[in-house]
């Protein structure tokens, strides 16, 4: 069993530049988050001009933040090879550094998916025995909500892969609900054991 983190005390540091509306829209969710009962902590990271001229600023006064200058953002459009090889004072890299030294507990960010994938990657390294990251979503199921990965990480991926994705899943949907025992699923064409191409079946086996 981990430590219990008590929400009051974790820090969550935001990427504020990321995202198709730029920072006025990212400090307007987190002022929407404090109004909804967050409790954690935020440090947000961006240009310090257009941090003091966004949106909920009455509300985030009012909050435990505190505010990180970066000079530089990484784009939509930006290819994570090409982020990766430049200047490392971008907001997405600083709010990620932030979990890498302990300084925060998690990281939000609207923007570059690919870009925030690489930059974590490289930064906070993978769990030992997990391969690859994997995105997750929320589904709404007949009874309520289903984790599901990996929606958008990873093209292709193997068995051994697929296997981790659960194990991780389960662990994310404990830590949501409190489910001692959550039921694993295997998305697939069918539900007998034999459907599906080759590295479905092989995961459905192991």
């Amino acid at each position: 069993m981990g430590t219990e983190l008590n929400r009051e005390s974790l820090t969550l540091a935001v990427d504020a530049m990321g995202g198709d509306k730029g920072s006025s829209e990212v400090l307007a969710g987190c002022a929407t988050a404090i109004e909804r009962g967050l409790k954690a902590q935020l440090a947000i990271y961006g240009r310090q001009d257009e941090l003091n001229d966004g949106a909920g600023h009455e509300v985030l006064s009012g909050h435990a933040v505190t505010y990180h200058h970066t000079d530089d953002i990484v784009r939509m459009d930006d290819k994570p090879s090409r982020v990766l090889r430049r200047s490392k004072n971008t907001s997405m890299w600083g709010a990620i550094a932030a979990v890498k030294d302990g300084a925060a507990n998690g990281v939000v960010s609207c923007g570059n998916t690919g870009a925030l994938m690489a930059i974590a990657r490289m930064q906070l390294k993978m769990i030992p025995g997990i391969d690859r990251p994997a995105a997750s979503a929320l589904w709404p199921t007949m009874t309520g909500n289903a984790v599901v990965l990996d929606v958008g990480a990873n093209i292709e991926v193997g068995a051994d892969q697929l296997v981790q994705f659960a194990i991780m899943g389960e662990a994310y949907y404990r830590a949501l609900t409190e489910t001692e025992r959550p039921r694993v699923g295997l998305l697939n064409i069918g539900e007998e054991p034999g459907k599906g191409n080759r590295v479905v079946r092989e995961a459905y086996e192991m």
